[in-house]
Order: C-alpha cells, then structure tokens, then sequence
C-alpha cells in the first residue's frame, strides 16, 4: 500500500488590498488582479496566483489560485470574500507543500489585510497517491468517522458542528438519523456500491457535510473532504488541520476491527494515541499535539 497521499487545501477568507484605492462598486475581477499582481512579485515560479473569480478552480488542479466564493457573508464593504485555492499537493516525505503554504500567506498577509469570521471554513481534500480510494478503504474511514465523531466535533466551534453546510451524517443524513455509531456501521456494511456508500454518507450525494464523499462518484476529482475545520488566516493552523486529516484517513486505512479500535477511549487523548499507531513517512505528530492542546 501506498503511504502517500495527495492533498488539496481551500480557505475562505475575507480581504482588503493594502494601497489600493477603490470604489464601492469597484469590480471584483480588478481588485483581484491588484492583489494577485502585488502577491506574485514576491512568490518563487511554482506558487504563483492566478485569478480566477469568474471560474470554477476546482478542476484546475495544477495551480494555486485566488477565486470568489459566495458562501462567505461580510457587512465590511472594504472587505471581500475569497477563496484561496491549492493545487494538488504532494503529501510525502521531500513535498514542500508546508512551505509553499507558508509562503502564500506570508505574502498574502504583506499585501492584504486578512479577516475570517464564522461564515468562512477551512476546506481539506486527501485522495492516495497510487491511485483512487476503493470502496473497501471507504467504509474503514466511514467507521472511524462514526466512533471519533463527538471527539472530532470537540476541536471545532459549535457554529462549525451545527452549521447546515457541513453537518454530521449521522444527525443529517437520512439513512443514518437517530443511529449508534454500531448501527451506522451495520448500515455502510451493506453498502455493495461506491454510489451507495455516498448517498448513505451523504444523503443521495449531497456535498454539505463534514465528511463529504460525493467527489468520489465516477468522473469526480476523487477526493474525500474534510469541511469542518473554521476559518483562519494562519498558515500554521491549516498546516495543523491538514496534518489532522491525512493522519485521521491513513490511520482509519490502516486500522484493524472495530473491537480493536474501541480499545481507544473516545477522547482527544484516545484520538492522538490512535492516530499516533501507524507511522506515516514525512508526518508531522508535533503539529497535531500542537492543534490539540489550543483546541481541546
């Protein structure tokens, strides 16, 4: 098996052009270019920024880009929402992909002032490297994901646990309402199908959950996603959250029965042992007792 992974990172954020003097009604596509323009001159040639507020960047993996996003909400007229978006990442022991996220905002931060507030999120996508995530993989990750939820659910503020756009499964998706963990297992079991594992997971492929799947469905970018995370503007904080993810899949990959797992206390203690259990090439463990002790 394959211990490495490729990732994706998108952030939502809001921002305010340092040194721009702009009209109320200024256009989004010029305010974009400013900022892109004034990034770009401190960037090395592989994370160099590319406008793309009047397209979808989800497909345009080779690139870091700066996009709209129309899920934030701010009454700061000077301030605007964005997304900034990754290319795949590669998540292996000679990857720069820390630094590159360190690099874009750090510049980011010299040309922009940047905000977050409760409507913007930390989005992580993981897909392995050798190929695309099997069906028997899937349910693995599901079960963790069932028996860890409230203990995952603990790191982040209430308004990311209770908000319609990224809710539990189990407290949001049909198939799966009112269930123990065991009874949601029971469920994904029976699944035969990748397209049934979704529409278990995600309520007949709907993508508004912490957990989303529907990017799996055939001519998908093949990616699980992680939703969950809230906003910031700190490099090292995403940095944290996508060390959290790719332990969080590789160790669920790698785990053995659910009697095994349930010999780890469902705490943030018993969270940090289990992910700890399988040693990944390139890992940072530092950075996820680091996001543990400020969030728990």
């Amino acid at each position: 098996m394959d211990p490495s992974y490729r990732i994706g990172i998108e952030v939502e954020i809001l921002l305010r052009p340092i040194g721009m003097v702009f009209h109320l009604d200024e256009k989004l596509q010029i305010i974009t270019d400013f900022i892109i323009s004034k990034c770009n001159k401190h960037l090395d040639a592989t994370t160099q920024l590319r406008n793309k507020v009047n397209r979808t960047p989800h497909r345009l993996l080779n690139e870091w880009c700066l996009t709209k996003d129309n899920s934030v909400v701010t009454h700061e007229w000077n301030h605007f929402p964005f997304e900034i978006v990754s290319p795949i990442l590669q998540y292996s022991p000679t990857s720069t992909w820390r630094n590159e996220i360190r690099d874009i905002f750090e510049v980011m931060g010299s040309v922009c002032n940047m905000r977050f507030n409760e409507t913007c999120g930390l989005h992580i996508h993981i897909s392995p490297q050798g190929g695309e995530w099997g069906i028997r993989t899937v349910k693995e990750l599901c079960r963790t994901m069932f028996y860890f939820e409230e203990v995952v659910d603990s790191l982040v503020p209430r308004h990311r646990v209770e908000n319609d756009l990224m809710q539990s499964s189990r407290r949001g998706s049909t198939p799966l309402l009112n269930k123990t963990p065991r009874e949601c297992l029971a469920i994904i079991k029976r699944c035969h199908t990748m397209m049934q594992v979704i529409n278990t997971m995600n309520d007949s492929g709907t993508r508004y959950f912490a957990w989303n799947f529907v990017n799996l469905i055939r001519g998908g970018i093949g990616t699980i996603e992680f939703r969950q995370p809230p906003g910031t503007d700190n490099a090292e904080r995403i940095l944290q959250w996508a060390e959290f993810v790719v332990l969080f899949l590789h160790a669920a990959r790698m785990s053995v029965p659910f009697d095994t797992l349930s010999q780890h206390p469902r705490t943030v203690d018993g969270l940090l042992a289990f992910l700890s259990v399988h040693k990944l090439p390139g890992s940072d463990i530092r950075a996820l007792r680091s996001l543990f002790w400020a969030l728990s």
